[in-house]
C-alpha cells in the first residue's frame, strides 16, 4: 500500500514537470512525448468539434483497453524507441539510476497519456490523476477475477 502512494506520487510529480516543460499552442501539446495531432478548423479560438469528455467512470473494457493499447505502444510504438535509448545510455554512460529510470517513465508515461487522451482525459497531470482515480475506483468495486485481469 505504501509502494502505490510513493509510486503514484512520483508518477504526479514526474507528470507535473513533464506537463510544464512542454510548449503548449491551441490548447495542444507541441512536446515530441504528446504527439501533436493537427486538426482542421477554420477558427483556432473554437473548440474543436472533436472535443472528447473524459469519461464519469471506467469499465472494465476500457481500463484493459488502456492497458493494452498502452503495451502495444510501449513494445512496437514510439515507446520502444524510447526505451531503447535508455537502454543505450545505460551502457555507455555514467548516468545515475535515477535518469534512467525518469526516462524510463517518460517513455511509459508518455504513451499512457497518450492513449487516456483518446478517451477524453487531458493530456497532462490533470488527466492521469482523473484516470487514476477511476481506476482506483473501479478496481475498489470490481469483483476478484476483475481486479486479477488488471493487475
Amino acid at each position: 500500500m505504501m509502494f502505490r502512494i510513493a509510486a503514484n506520487r512520483m508518477t504526479a510529480q514526474f507528470v507535473s514537470a513533464t506537463a510544464r516543460a512542454c510548449s503548449w499552442r491551441h490548447g495542444r501539446p507541441t512536446s515530441s512525448m504528446f504527439q501533436q495531432h493537427s486538426f482542421s478548423s477554420s477558427n483556432s479560438s473554437t473548440s474543436s468539434p472533436l472535443a472528447v469528455t473524459p469519461p464519469a467512470s471506467l469499465n472494465e473494457e476500457m481500463a484493459l483497453g488502456v492497458q493494452n493499447a498502452t503495451y502495444l505502444l510501449i513494445k512496437h510504438g514510439l515507446g520502444k524507441k524510447q526505451l531503447i535509448e535508455v537502454a543505450k545510455g545505460a551502457r555507455g554512460s555514467q548516468d545515475t539510476l535515477v535518469p534512467r529510470w525518469q526516462k524510463m517513465m517518460q517513455a511509459y508515461l508518455g504513451s499512457q497519456v497518450h492513449i487516456i487522451a483518446g478517451l477524453g482525459y487531458s493530456p497532462d497531470e490533470g488527466g492521469v490523476a482523473l484516470y487514476n482515480y477511476h481506476l482506483s475506483q473501479l478496481m475498489a468495486m470490481a469483483d476478484p477475477d476483475t481486479q486479477e485481469k488488471l493487475r
